[in-house]
């Protein structure tokens, strides 16, 4: 009413659409406070299980003596390093798995795949293995798990991107292991790509499906953060190969079923996948380049890794960390470039492509000692 006329105000809001109003802004609110809220609890308890289980393995491997003994190849590893890093990490992976997700297809399959890197990863931490025979089985796994991976996703299959994705699923997650020559590297620098998954994952680009399976590359990364705090130089834990197998394998599994679901490509999509993988893309390339030049075989050890030769500068382990953490912070803000028009990709590819080139020839002229393992 207005003015005591007691002739009704047409443009007031009667009272009941008014509360209704409210209440939907006050569900709005709620809605996108619970959607920052609950991914960052859920990081926050994986991150509490890493600590927990982490430190749970080490007082384990301590009495157990399971550990890793110096290495003249790495020479910053002049002391014994407890192992069994990945068990825990990946044993509260998997039971984060069931507990967010239930028992759908694709969480049985990324189980059994984590299970069973995890598992041939840390015999080979007690009792080396020919590394051709851990080569060809990785390869069986991916061959017959990936394209199962992605059938349950419902996801169209093609059997050229299948092939592709497997290919890339096993350089990449060797790649993970090549990179872990340097306490806190691997941990950090995957951490940084789990979380751009996060993103990705929720991008126009991903379909519902996707979307669903976000907080899956979210957890890993808070299990990695505990592991972290252990792993940081001086580290007191070593993943092993029974950590890096798995960790490099389902990162490559969560990246290849993002290129997957988003075929066809846009240049948005390929320089940001190929961006927050780079640093392994780059390490991969550079090892591979000095072993193939002085007739060794790729899969001999050998430190040629880019971290080991900065050391050889006279850089410290912390210095290398950090340097290289920062690089990876930029290269997982590049999945900002979905939202953005596609000449900034561009520019951010030709900046990154002038970045590693420089890197792979700086680098290549540092000597290292010519020993293999």
């Amino acid at each position: 009413m207005r003015g005591g006329t007691g002739v009704p105000n047409r443009l007031e809001t009667p009272p009941s659409l008014r509360y209704s109003s409210q209440a939907l802004e006050g569900f709005e609110t709620r809605t996108e406070e619970n959607a920052i809220l609950n991914p960052a609890i859920k990081f926050a308890v994986s991150f509490a299980a890493g600590l927990l289980c982490v430190f749970a393995a080490r007082t384990i491997a301590r009495r157990g003596k399971i550990q890793n003994e110096p290495n003249p190849i790495v020479e910053t590893h002049v002391e014994s390093v407890p192992y069994l890093g990945g068990v825990g990490v990946f044993i509260p992976f998997i039971l984060l798995l069931f507990l967010l997700f239930g028992t759908p297809g694709w969480v049985i399959l990324l189980a059994a795949m984590s299970a069973a890197l995890t598992f041939m990863g840390t015999y080979d931490d007690l009792k080396p293995v020919r590394v051709m025979v851990k080569f060809l089985i990785e390869v069986a796994l991916i061959a017959v798990f990936y394209p199962l991976f992605i059938n349950v996703l419902d996801l169209r299959m093609d059997i050229s991107l299948v092939i592709l994705g497997a290919v890339g699923i096993v350089v990449l997650g060797n790649g993970f292991n090549q990179i872990d020559v340097l306490d806190g590297l691997v941990s950090g620098v995957s951490i940084f790509i789990c979380l751009a998954l996060f993103v990705m994952y929720q991008s126009p680009s991903a379909s519902d499906t996707l979307s669903s399976l976000a907080t899956a590359p979210l957890i890993l990364a808070g299990l990695l953060g505990g592991f972290l705090v252990f792993n940081r130089p001086p580290a007191t834990i070593y993943l092993g190969d029974g950590g890096s197998l798995p960790l490099g394998f389902v990162i490559s599994i969560f990246l290849a079923t993002w290129i997957f679901d988003t075929y066809p490509w846009n240049v948005q999509e390929i320089v940001v996948a190929g961006s927050i993988i780079s640093p392994v893309i780059f390490e991969v390339l550079l090892v591979s380049y000095h072993r193939s030049k002085r007739g060794w075989s790729i899969f001999q050890g050998s430190p040629d890794h880019f971290a080991l030769r900065l050391v050889r500068t006279g850089w410290s382990v912390p210095r290398v960390l950090l340097t290289t953490l920062g690089v990876c912070a930029v290269l997982a803000a590049s999945v900002g470039l979905l939202w953005l028009p596609a000449l900034y990709s561009w520019i951010f590819a030709g900046a990154l492509i002038c970045f590693y080139t420089v890197a792979f020839w700086r680098l290549s002229k540092i000597e290292v000692p010519a020993i293999t393992k």
